[in-house]
């Protein structure tokens, strides 16, 4: 029986999954599962250029890949709601992933339009939400860095643990070479964290007092002070259970993942952007304005929320590749 919104710190069990994946692998599993009973997955992806994030539908499980891992950009949503609206009178089992405002948006479409028997065949998973950047702004950024390298960008991950879970970065992956950033050190995901780069309704999120989805997951950020013993720097994932229906699905997956329960209150502490928006900058308005009148070289110089690397970690860097 569902205890409503139970929260648990878990990961999967196959570490290749979980590498490749912003925190513990879960969405991974989830979305084998619809899969394995020939339903259908609607995530986020990269355009080929790296330039775009989009909602795509993939009904293989050989497609999950492209589905993995944090886009730290707004995705769109293309034709998506009216595709998971034709699956689902179709009678397909079908699974949506986004932000908590894509959920609900997709179930204010639905619901004037199905019965509530042809709902019961979509489970939806929210992703804990610090808000979603600028496509304008990250487009200039990729054109940026391949002039920059000379070089055209191929893959990027925005959550790559190649310094652990906790110091994660950016990994930018070129025709000739591969870049490893620290997410403190790379102007794009500097400009996200301290939240300049955010659509306006994010600093003001209606979503968070009414959530929709089924599921909630997220990072177990503070996980050291509250279950220690999950933590070993290569991604835990924080799971809410919000329906029964998400209980359900969840309990699919259990064989697959260690998993311990947690109090939700105590859980959310150190993870705010579960419970609230971030704070507008005083600035945000001209960082904006300058992004479109001044060129993209000054405005990087002007911007410039990188953090200053210290002396000690230089020293470690340089011993840690000897």
């Amino acid at each position: 029986m569902l205890n409503k919104n139970k929260a648990y710190a878990c990961y999967s069990i196959h570490e290749s999954i979980r590498l490749k994946s912003s925190s513990g692998g879960l969405f991974y599993l989830f979305a084998k599962q619809i899969l394995e009973i020939k339903g259908v997955v609607y995530g986020v992806t990269m355009s080929e250029d790296c330039k775009e994030a989009y909602f795509t539908r993939i009904n293989n499980i050989d497609n999950i890949h492209c589905l993995l891992g944090s886009k730290y950009l707004q995705a769109d949503l293309r034709d998506s709601y009216k595709k998971v609206l034709n699956d689902l009178l179709n009678d397909f089992i079908v699974l949506f992933c986004g932000t908590g405002c894509q959920i609900n948006g997709l179930k204010n479409f639905l619901e004037k339009k199905l019965n509530l028997k042809q709902l019961e065949n979509l489970y939806c998973i929210d992703i804990i939400c610090h808000g979603v950047s600028s496509p304008g702004l990250w487009s200039k950024y990729v054109s940026f860095l391949e002039n920059k390298e000379n070089s055209k960008l191929i893959s990027v991950s925005f959550r790559a643990k190649d310094e652990g879970w906790k110091n994660y970065g950016m990994r930018y992956k070129y025709l000739d070479k591969t870049k490893f950033i620290p997410k403190n050190e790379d102007p794009y995901m500097s400009m996200f964290l301290k939240n300049h780069s955010l659509r306006p309704s994010c600093y003001n999120c209606l979503i968070k007092e009414n959530i929709e989805s089924d599921i909630t997951i997220g990072d177990f950020w503070g996980i050291n002070n509250i279950a220690p013993i999950m933590n070993d720097d290569k991604g835990t994932s924080l799971i809410v259970i919000n329906t029964s229906h998400g209980d359900r699905l969840f309990t699919k997956i259990m064989d697959d993942i260690k998993f311990i329960d947690v109090n939700l209150e105590e859980a959310i502490k150190y993870n705010s952007a579960y419970y609230k928006s971030v704070c507008k900058p005083a600035n945000r308005n001209s960082f904006f304005d300058d992004l479109n009148t001044i060129s993209f070289i000054k405005f990087l110089k002007k911007y410039n929320f990188k953090k200053k690397i210290s002396l000690k970690k230089i020293i470690k860097k340089v011993f840690k590749h000897k």
